[in-house]
């Protein structure tokens, strides 16, 4: 039976001298998830990222988050699209599909409904996700209006 031989630590004396400050680290990982995040290409709604429907950027009407859940939704939710709703959580399949993505289906029920959504968002209230997912789209939704609505 042999004997695991000891790891040799590799790293260099001058490994020390490239290290960062944890603060440095982090706004480098920060500005590089964001870049990660940003969908420049993006012309459609459900092509931009909500990172870019929350962002103003004086072209565009702006995704209304209420101040207390704005970091919560900007942290999880950020990266995604409106189809990556529909993908991942399969959103647009449990508020019935009427149109083929859950921006389009919620621009759909706004106006059966005459906008007053919080029937359906009883729904879903229970369920985390889908209570911030069904947020997140009828505010971008009311945003293209100028209206600023968040069910709680």
């Amino acid at each position: 039976m042999r004997s695991a031989s000891p790891v040799k630590d590799e790293c260099s004396a001058d490994f020390a001298a490239d290290t960062i400050e944890p603060e440095t680290a982090l706004s480098r990982y920060a500005a590089a998830v964001s870049k990660q995040r940003v969908n420049e290409s993006a012309t459609l709604v459900t092509d931009m990222t909500i990172e870019q429907l929350m962002t103003d950027d004086g072209k565009s009407p702006v995704l209304f988050v209420p101040s207390k859940h704005y970091k919560r939704i900007f942290r999880l939710y950020g990266g995604h699209t409106m189809l990556d709703f529909d993908e991942l959580y399969k959103f647009n399949v449990k508020i019935g599909s009427p149109y083929p993505n859950c921006y389009k289906s919620m621009m759909y029920y706004m106006n059966l409904l005459q906008g007053d959504l919080r029937d359906q968002w009883e729904k879903v209230r229970t369920e985390r996700v889908l209570s911030d997912i069904f947020n997140v789209v009828q505010s971008a939704v009311r945003a293209r209006v100028g209206e600023c609505v968040w069910y709680e």
